[in-house]
């Protein structure tokens, strides 16, 4: 019968402890647990708890497929060889036979065989763990015959929700593993039922709001018509957003103004705090709408001359100030009139200029 050597003993553990750290599973203890079973079926399970406090154990529900890649067989001793599939792709198992880092595993292994599956997805073998991903979280499986070897997790579909993209990280896991190997203490028999917890960032998604202005009609002795609107948006109960903006005229017409960059799923209401000097509004004052990611939300407003004459028109600035402590804050400064304007009186109807439409 034939027996492991320490040396070999130690290249497993080796292997697993780089490749399993990097995946987030711990460190493996130096300790091999007899010949690797190169005929053994190898079943991957790949699961995202419920109880997990990343935005996408929380929040995401949907499908989901991670692509399993072999990228190293086993020997009955351990020793990784890459697989043809990835001869071409610069991954350095040597590093494997010493100390090494996770930094440099990252650097040697797993980067490596993340850019070359990117590159050359279409033509690669790789094994699918699919499912849906509920608030209760996810478990699938794949099983893999004589499976013994090194593998990268990947996902290469778009994983998003109606307020985030999901990005997943790379990752580079061994099969078979023990309990020994995993925490240092318990059986140390290989295991050929492999479980992976697959991690991702949230990415927030964004849209737009265009507020559009319409008057209706102009008169040219008053001079700009300004309007302004104070925004204010929010996601569940955080505020995201609260300024104003203006809108001036000229001549009766449309304008709008866009606002970029709104987080996707937030609530917005658009009121128009200042209607313009001998202005009234036509429409309702108050607008709500939903930003939808890559979207723009649209709010509208219309305007009319009232008949009669009321001077100037109103600038608004947002004034930013920082306190002793750092903390900012803003006021508006509608000018040294203010928002308030004179009494009217009666417009020459020779004065008023209609819009187009």
């Amino acid at each position: 019968m034939s027996t492991l050597g320490f040396k070999k003993k130690n290249i497993i553990a080796a292997v697993a402890a780089v490749v399993m750290l990097v995946s987030g599973f711990g460190v493996y203890k130096t300790q091999a647990a007899g010949h690797v079973d190169q005929n053994a079926t190898v079943t991957i399970t790949a699961i995202v708890e419920s109880t997990g406090e990343s935005d996408f154990a929380q929040k995401y529900t949907g499908p989901l497929n991670i692509e399993i890649y072999k990228i190293a067989s086993l020997d009955i001793a351990g020793n990784p060889t890459v697989t043809s599939d990835f001869k071409n792709a610069g991954i350095d198992f040597s590093i494997l036979s010493s100390k090494t880092s996770v930094e440099d595993t990252k650097d040697k292994i797993v980067n490596p065989a993340a850019e070359y599956v990117k590159k050359n997805h279409d033509s690669l073998k790789h094994y699918d763990i699919s499912g849906t991903k509920t608030s209760n979280g996810f478990t699938s499986a794949v099983s893999i015959e004589k499976g013994a070897g090194i593998y990268l997790y990947y996902v290469s579909d778009q994983v998003m929700d109606a307020e985030n993209e999901y990005i997943f990280t790379p990752a580079v896991f061994y099969a078979p593993t023990s309990e020994y190997a995993m925490s240092g203490q318990g059986s140390d028999t290989w295991n050929y039922n492999v479980k992976i917890y697959p991690k991702a960032e949230a990415n927030p998604r964004f849209g737009k709001l265009e507020i559009e202005k319409t008057l209706t009609t102009f008169n040219r002795s008053l001079g700009t018509a300004s309007f302004v609107f104070q925004v204010d948006a929010k996601v569940g109960d955080e505020d995201v957003l609260n300024n104003v903006y203006t809108i001036n005229f000229n001549g009766a017409g449309t304008k709008n103004i866009v606002i970029e960059n709104l987080p996707a799923t937030a609530e917005v209401t658009v009121t128009e705090v200042y209607s313009g000097a001998s202005y009234q509004i036509t429409s309702e004052d108050i607008k709500t709408t939903t930003i939808v990611a890559d979207k723009t939300a649209k709010v509208s407003f219309v305007n009319d001359f009232d008949n009669h004459l009321q001077s100037g028109g109103v600038s608004v600035v947002n004034e930013f100030t920082y306190d002793e402590e750092g903390n900012i804050s803003w006021s508006k400064n509608y000018g040294p009139e203010g928002p308030e304007v004179p009494q009217s009186t009666e417009a020459s109807s020779e004065e008023v200029v209609g819009g187009d439409n």
